[in-house]
């Protein structure tokens, strides 16, 4: 049995024999009942329905999460062949207490270890070592010498018991599953199918048992009260049964679990043997000692088989020379240049924006959403996941703010207790264990069970007491550059900016699919607050685990942080608008006024902090009412927390209260001195918001006038310009798939597909068209390089006759610039003429005067043009963006060299201004057909790139925008201007890491210069 303390050894020894009394007595009163009234059906009927009506006061005692929403599919699926097996099983196992002895009929069901391992082997797979098969013959040796000294013996009895044995077997291998599928509680699961087998048999019962004892003359002969009683007192130790044995699974390790049962199991005969005094023969209890025998010994070889299994993974911890990184997807790092423009944009919270600023976030919240959606569907199980957190995650923009990311290797997984292991193919998936009963509240200790697939994960291993744990601080070093170059390590993550502008924070975890036991006071606490849907799926998505220890904690170099990152983004969009906006006060407060003129070290509070003090005001119901009118009583409630917060030393955890963030930092003459900068501001009242430069105008009449009260519900008229321009920025953030292979360009129009039948916001049906577009755009190009390689006409023709309907058809739902992938397909398959016409098109609808380029637009003029047009006509009418393209793709052979230097600099595209692209494109195809023309477009483009002021050529963009010239003029022959331009691509920002590839062409271009 694992190591427990005292008091858990004593809890689970009182539970234990609470089980075995409410087992033995259910099966003792069982027999007497079926010695009396001979219906095995009904009492099967009754335990069901004293499980449906009995567990209910227990739910509401334990506050027992509701089952949640199970799809109907499943239903059918699994739960009702659940709920049949459950009846028809149970109806088995009393027709053989019928029939036979109690101590019998458990002998027989001792062979359940039997049909486990043949089940495991036909259904699962498993294979198992020669101790286990040979476990099973003193069961069967005990079974058949019990079988053939069995006094009262039927045929009968010992077929129920068998095929009642087989069922529960299956029951609990699919159990199993549906539990892990569904996440529903283990008991409410119980109460579900004892239900649905109710309803399913109520009329099987009537047609049949409820017949016959009408005919029966059991009434005459036995007395009925007595029998009543019976019926009913099986029922509640029936119940009282299953109570225990689910709380004793969840007490301790499976080997415990089966040792125990097994013991029960001995229990029951004895006690049965005792009570009821059943003739047997000395043979007779030896085989059934024996089969008790066996099932110990069947308990034993599993366990010395699995301690073999782990024996044998000692380090190294790797299959495969697999290297993290280079699973590493960063198609949703903020390498664009539009996530700097974000922090550019004057996202700043206004309180008297109510119907406008709820719609902003409903559009980031929604396209974020469903992109990582996608993300997660089409991410193999060897791959690396990724997950936005922090403030843009939850809707806000506010300015200097930076971006947030977790990533985590897909299949490993930790697991709270080594029964979960259970859910898990441990032949492709890394079990890490999480050990928290050393460490501080909040934190825990990895053990490494099973092997590793990533060499990141096996180099941070280290040894403590024979067993292999994994260092966070070895990890973080390990991982902190691995989404950016020459990050820093800050906390549990690796840090950094680019271009100076865009600030990130990037860590490297691991998942865990169960809510962790420390954290199940916040389940009984949810009350009001969030929702009970909410609350089920934050328990069944899990947590993860950052790497950073406790500054105090026996091994804070090993240790890792609890992170709810996925809970709290749920519990972010259960707030109303009004709890929204004032958790953004806070942010507000804390940014402009608490932290203004402090430098990093002396920050004491972090907006961690604010969200945790909200958090708290909402959920103890502080404020009763939530609304526009309370905004500035919202945050004074929120300020008076935290100012007691501060004032004690203890800022207690949303998820885990004994887990304080105030304790490493906020102590001593630091806290004091945060106590007395808080406690002025308090002293100021309200008015001390005016020290802010983004709140001053919108409360500045409310503090004059005691009578006036923010109106944050006015219903603002909105500019659809505005509408869309937000829209199109959040889309155009996230629309770019980078596809490498025609397999997963497949699984991502599959996924879609998919999500286009399941319920879909506006903002998430336009998201997913901007990304059917780019996948379409990808596989057409990924599917012509594939069949240009091989060689084979007759292939090539097939696949060319598909890819050039795919830029097509992304063309007539994509944006205006989505039409030169079109021309740039054309160009790339020598159709230069064709090519040509289609640039001239999109010439004409981007010279357009109400275009939207960017946030770049004539508001009158667009909204004269596409004013009341669906997204989708604006999109192909009115909006362009730039040319993103994937640095594993060739779509022009001239930028080949720029997309392998920004591949060895692990950057994953280019972007291309749209003009840029357009002249390029236009210079390219007029060299095969007519080079005055050609010269022409590059001269424009000449003039773009040297007199633009940042409307079609931002900052970020010069870079590559100077090189492209350069590749132009040196392909004239004009070297010298070729040489300006390869210069001044060096000296911009080289947010594209083409420098080695710009490098390479000056040398050529001086090499090929005459010397004069």
């Amino acid at each position: 049995m694992e190591e427990l303390n005292y008091v858990e050894t004593l809890k689970f020894i009182v539970v234990c024999l609470m089980w075995y009394i409410c087992s033995a007595g259910g099966n003792i009163i069982g027999k007497l009942v079926l010695n009396q009234f001979p219906f095995p059906m009904t009492v099967t009927m009754t335990q069901l329905v004293s499980i449906s009506v009995y567990m209910e006061p227990i739910f509401w005692f334990l506050q027992t999460p509701n089952t949640g929403n199970i799809p109907r599919s499943y239903y059918f699926k699994l739960i009702l062949p659940l709920a049949f097996g459950k009846f028809f099983s149970s109806v088995s196992s009393h027709i053989s207490m019928w029939k036979s002895t109690v101590s019998y009929a458990h002998t027989v069901k001792a062979t359940l270890p039997l049909f486990t391992v043949v089940l495991s082997r036909v259904l699962l797979g498993e294979t198992q070592t020669l101790y286990v098969y040979l476990s099973i013959v003193p069961i069967i040796l005990g079974v058949v010498i019990a079988t053939l000294t069995e006094i009262s013996f039927e045929m009968l009895a010992l077929c129920s018991a068998l095929v009642a044995t087989l069922g529960f077997s299956l029951q609990s291998i699919f159990s199993k599953k549906c539990l892990k599928d569904t996440g529903i509680n283990h008991l409410r699961l119980l109460v579900l199918l004892s239900r649905i087998a109710t309803v399913l048999f109520l009329p099987v019962w009537f047609l049949y048992d409820c017949r016959n004892i009408a005919n029966s003359d059991v009434f005459e002969n036995t007395d009925v009260m007595k029998s009543f009683l019976l019926l009913v007192l099986d029922g509640i130790f029936y119940m009282m049964h299953n109570v225990f044995a689910f709380t004793v699974i969840a007490m301790v390790a499976p080997l415990s679990y089966s040792v125990a049962n097994a013991m029960k199991r001995v229990v029951i005969i004895g006690a049965s043997l005792f009570l009821l005094k059943n003739p047997v023969t000395t043979m007779n209890v030896a085989g059934m000692l024996v089969a008790c025998f066996g099932v110990l010994c069947y308990n034993k070889a599993k366990y010395d088989q699995n301690k073999a299994r782990r024996r044998a993974e000692t380090l190294p911890y790797v299959h495969s020379e697999t290297n993290l990184q280079a699973h590493l997807n960063p198609k949703g790092l903020p390498h664009s240049k539009t996530e700097v423009n974000l922090l550019n944009r004057n996202g700043m919270i206004h309180p008297e924006d109510h119907i406008l600023l709820q719609n902003n976030v409903a559009i980031r919240r929604e396209t974020r959403d469903i992109r990582e959606m996608v993300e997660r569907r089409v991410t193999p199980y060897d791959g690396v996941m990724e997950m936005m957190s922090g403030s843009h995650r939850e809707g806000f923009r506010l300015e200097g703010s930076d971006l947030d990311f977790m990533f985590w290797p897909n299949n490993h997984r930790v697991i709270m207790d080594m029964f979960q292991s259970e859910y898990y193919n441990i032949t492709n998936t890394t079990l890490i264990l999480s050990e928290s009963y050393e460490s501080p509240p909040g934190f825990t200790l990895l053990q490494l069970l099973t092997p590793a697939t990533y060499s990141e994960v096996q180099s941070a291993c280290v040894r403590m007491n024979d067993r292999v744990y994994i260092s966070s601080s070895i990890y973080r070093e390990l991982t902190c550059s691995f989404a950016y170059p020459n990050s820093t390590v800050h906390g549990p993550c690796g840090s950094g900016s680019i271009a100076g502008r865009l600030e990130y924070d990037t860590a490297f975890c691991f998942a865990c699919d169960f809510w962790p036991p420390s954290a199940s006071s916040w389940i009984d606490r949810c009350h009001s607050w969030p929702g009970p849907e909410v609350v089920e799926d934050i328990i069944r998505n899990g947590c993860h685990f950052v790497a950073i220890g406790h500054q105090l904690g026996p091994h804070k170099n090993e240790e890792w942080r609890f992170s709810f990152s996925q809970a709290e983004y749920k519990c972010v969009c259960a707030m109303n608008h009004s709890q929204f906006l004032t958790y953004g006060l806070l942010k507000l407060f804390l940014k402009e006024i608490v932290n203004q003129h402090l430098n990093e070290n002396n920050k004491l509070l972090c907006s961690y902090h604010m969200k945790t003090c909200i958090f708290w005001v909402i959920e103890q119901n502080t404020l009763p009412h939530w609304c526009p009118q309370n905004l500035l009583v919202g945050f004074w409630t929120c300020f008076k927390l935290l100012l007691k917060w501060v004032y004690e030393g203890i800022c207690p955890n949303f998820f885990i209260p004994q887990n304080n963030l105030f304790l490493t930092k906020v102590h001593g003459s630091a806290q004091n001195r945060l106590f007395l900068q808080l406690h002025e501001l308090y002293k100021k009242g309200l008015a001390c918001l005016l020290q802010s430069s983004s709140i001053r105008s919108y409360i500045i009449d409310v503090l004059y006038n005691p009578r006036l009260f923010v109106r944050a519900d006015e219903i603002l008229i909105k500019s659809e310009v505005d509408y869309d321009t937000e829209l199109f920025f959040e889309i155009n953030r996230m629309a770019t798939v980078h596809t490498v292979n025609l397999h997963s360009c497949v699984k991502y129009l599959y996924t879609v597909e998919q999500l286009l039948n399941s319920p879909l916001t506006h903002y998430q049906v336009v998201m997913l068209q901007t990304l059917t577009a780019s996948i379409l755009q990808s596989t057409a190009f990924v599917l012509h390089n594939m069949y240009t390689i091989t060689g084979v006409n007759k292939h090539m023709y097939i696949a060319d006759k598909i890819s050039r309907q795919m830029p097509k058809l992304a063309a007539k739902f994509g944006f205006v610039s989505d039409m030169l992938y079109l021309a740039m397909y054309y160009y790339k398959t020598l159709r230069y003429r064709e090519a040509l016409s289609i640039i001239e098109m999109t010439k004409v609808k981007l010279v357009q005067p109400y275009l939207m380029y960017h946030e770049h637009v004539d508001r009158e003029r667009y909204t004269e043009a596409v004013g009341g047009q669906s997204w989708s006509t604006k999109m192909r009418q009115a909006v362009a963006w730039d040319i993103i393209l994937n640095n594993e793709i060739c779509y022009i052979n001239e930028l080949i060299p720029e997309q392998q230097s920004a591949l060895q600099n692990r950057w994953p595209s280019l972007h291309i201004p749209v003009f840029v692209m357009l002249h390029f494109l236009e210079f390219l195809c007029y060299r095969h057909i007519d080079t005055t023309l050609s010269q022409a477009a590059l001269d424009e483009l000449q003039v773009l790139i040297h007199h633009d002021q940042g409307l079609y050529v931002l900052d970020l963009h010069r870079e590559i925008s100077w090189e492209i010239l350069g590749i132009c003029q040196q392909i004239t022959g004009n070297l010298q201007d070729a040489l300006y331009s390869y210069q001044q691509s060096l000296t911009q920002y080289p947010v594209h890491n083409i420098r080695t590839a710009t490098q390479r062409r000056t040398q050529d271009v001086v090499q090929s210069t005459p010397h004069q």
